[in-house]
C-alpha cells in the first residue's frame, strides 16, 4: 500500500481517537485507585490510634495481636495501590511518548507541505519583478482574477498551516513538559512504596515479637479460648431459644407476618449496605473458621465479627425493626437481639443499654454503649447477623 499524505491523516486521527480512549479508561482507574488510597490511608491512621490506645498498656492480648494484623493487610493493600498506580503512569509515560512521536510526524507533514507550497509559488513568480506584474502579466480579465483568487488561497492556506504548525508545536511542548511532570511523580511514587514497604517490614517484625511473647503464656490462652466459646454457646442458645419462642407465638409455625415480610425484604435488599454498628471501628476478628493467631494446631470459630472502636463509643442498631431480647451473659455484658422480619441482628458486650423488649428501634438508633475492659484497654463488640436459624456473615451486610 502506498502511504499517500490522505493515508497518513487518516492513521494519524486514528491514533489520536485511540489514544483519548486510553486516556479516559486510564483516568478514571487512576480517580479510582486514588480514592481507595485515601480509605486505606485512613484506616491506617484509625487502626493506629486504637495500637496506640492498646499499647499504653504493657500486657500483650490476642485483640492487639490481631488489630497489628488488620494494619498489616491495610498496608500490603496500600502498597499493591501505589503498585497499580505505578502500571498506569508507566502506561501514560509509554502513551505521552507516542502522542509525542505523532505530534513530531504531524510537524513534519506540515513542514513538508508549507516548504512545497512556497517552492511552487516561488516557481511560478521568479521571472516576474513582484506579484503586481504577476496579475499585470495576465492575457486576460479573468486570468488575473484566477491568479488574484490563487494569491489570496495561497495566503489563506500559508496563514492556516503556519498557525497549525505553530499549535502542533506548542502542544508538543506541552506534552514535553507533561511528561517531565509525570515522570517526577513516578519518582516521588517511588520512594513512597519504598518507605511503605520498609514500614511493612517493621510491623510484620513487630507482630512475630508479639507472637513468640504470647505463646509463653500458652495458658492464659486457652483460658480466653474456652471462655469466649461458653459465651458464643450460650449466646446461640439464646438466640435459638428466642427463634424458638417466637415462632409457638405465630398462628402457622413458619411464617412472618405481612409487615415482618415488608421489612425483610427491605433488609435483603440493604445486603452490602446496611450502616455499621458503630460509628466507628475496625474489625480485629473475621467471621468463620480459622487457626489461632498464636497457638498452632488451634482452631477457633466466630459466628460474628469482632469490632474494636475507641472508649465511650456507642452501638447502633444496623436497620429498623423489633427488640426481641435484652439479655446478660457473665462475662459477655449485656446483649441486645433485634428482630427484622426473618433476619436477627446481636449486639455482645454493652453496658447502659437504652432498649428493652418489645420496642420498636430505627435505624441507627443507638442501643447502648460498648463496654470498655479497663485492665486491657479495649473496646470491643460482637456483632451477629441470622437469617431464620442460619447466622450469617456480617461483613458481607454492611457497608464497607
Amino acid at each position: 500500500m502506498k502511504f499517500t499524505k490522505k493515508n497518513i491523516k487518516f492513521f494519524l486521527i486514528c491514533v489520536l481517537l485511540c489514544n483519548m480512549q486510553i486516556i479516559t479508561a486510564q483516568k478514571k482507574a487512576l480517580q479510582d485507585i486514588r480514592k481507595e488510597q485515601e480509605k486505606l490511608k485512613s484506616e491506617i491512621t484509625y487502626t493506629n490510634k486504637r495500637l496506640k490506645e492498646t499499647g499504653v498498656k504493657r500486657k500483650i492480648t490476642t485483640n492487639q495481636l490481631r488489630l497489628l494484623e488488620k494494619k498489616i493487610k491495610e498496608r500490603e493493600k496500600l502498597i499493591r495501590n501505589y503498585e497499580d498506580e505505578i502500571e498506569i503512569i508507566n502506561h501514560t509515560i509509554l502513551k505521552n511518548g507516542r502522542q509525542i512521536d505523532t505530534l513530531k510526524l504531524e510537524i513534519e507533514l506540515l513542514r513538508k507541505g508549507y516548504e512545497k507550497a512556497i517552492r511552487n509559488y516561488y516557481n511560478l513568480t521568479k521571472t516576474r519583478e513582484n506579484i503586481l506584474f504577476y496579475i499585470l502579466g495576465a492575457k486576460s480579465i479573468n486570468q488575473a482574477y484566477n491568479r488574484i483568487r490563487y494569491i489570496r488561497e495561497f495566503m489563506n492556506y500559508e496563514k492556516k498551516t503556519y498557525d497549525e504548525l505553530k499549535e502542533k508545536i506548542q502542544e508538543l511542548k506541552r506534552k514535553n513538559d507533561e511528561l517531565v511532570v509525570i515522570i517526577n511523580d513516578r519518582k516521588s511514587l517511588l520512594g513512597v512504596i519504598k518507605q511503605e514497604k520498609k514500614e511493612y517490614q517493621r510491623e510484620k517484625d513487630l507482630k512475630n515479637r508479639q507472637i513468640t511473647l504470647l505463646r509463653r503464656k500458652e495458658n492464659e490462652l486457652r483460658k480466653e479460648i474456652t471462655k469466649k466459646r461458653r459465651i458464643a454457646l450460650e449466646l446461640k442458645k439464646e438466640i435459638k431459644r428466642i427463634i424458638e419462642e417466637e415462632r409457638k407465638l405465630v398462628k402457622t409455625p413458619g411464617r412472618i407476618t405481612p409487615e415482618e415480610k415488608i421489612i425483610s425484604k427491605k433488609f435483603g435488599e440493604n445486603m452490602g449496605r446496611l450502616p455499621w454498628p458503630t460509628g466507628a471501628g475496625v474489625i480485629i476478628d473475621d467471621f468463620g473458621e480459622k487457626e489461632h493467631p498464636v497457638l498452632k494446631n488451634v482452631k477457633v470459630k466466630n459466628d460474628g465479627i469482632d469490632i474494636i472502636t475507641k472508649e465511650g463509643e456507642k452501638a447502633r442498631a444496623v436497620f429498623e425493626g423489633k427488640v426481641s431480647r435484652v439479655v446478660a451473659i457473665p462475662g459477655a455484658n449485656e446483649v441486645v437481639i433485634i428482630r427484622h422480619g426473618e433476619y436477627i441482628s446481636v449486639y455482645q458486650n454493652l453496658i447502659n443499654v437504652r432498649v428493652r423488649s418489645g420496642q420498636n428501634i430505627k435505624t441507627k438508633e443507638i442501643i447502648g454503649q460498648i463496654y470498655t475492659d479497663k485492665s486491657k484497654k479495649e473496646t470491643i463488640l460482637h456483632f451477629e447477623i441470622w437469617k431464620g436459624r442460619t447466622v450469617q456473615n456480617p461483613e458481607k451486610w454492611i457497608a464497607r
